[in-house]
């Protein structure tokens, strides 16, 4: 058996909305300007997007996935590359109680 380092990374993707209604010469413009309007709320570490006299927090209302991937790391810690898991093969269980002068399992059924 060899030693391997590994890191596990586990992200998770969420989702926000909100509905917004926005005065603007056409549709792709009011996207415009409620990007705008996300990108000053994120710069000022704020949930609340501020548009057109609006003014709605976001915050996550699900999650949608939760990718988790497996990288080898060298002996800096730097990543190397992503591992496919492999699962291993089930190891032989333990041997079980001693058996009785019966037979039988040491350990029998409770009775109260």
């Amino acid at each position: 058996m060899s030693i391997y380092r590994m890191r596990l990374v586990e992200q998770t993707i969420q989702e926000a909305s909100a509905d917004f209604k926005i005065e603007a010469a056409s549709a792709a413009e009011a996207a415009g300007y409620l990007a705008a309007a996300r990108d000053t709320a994120e710069a000022q570490a704020s949930k609340v997007v501020e548009i057109q006299g609006q003014s709605i927090a976001l915050g996550p209302s699900q999650t949608l996935d939760t990718p988790v991937f497996y990288f080898l790391l060298d002996e800096d810690g730097d990543e190397r590359g992503e591992v496919e898991p492999q699962m291993p093969l089930p190891q032989p269980s333990p041997a079980g109680p001693p058996p009785t002068e019966t037979g039988k399992d040491a350990v029998g059924p409770v009775v109260r």
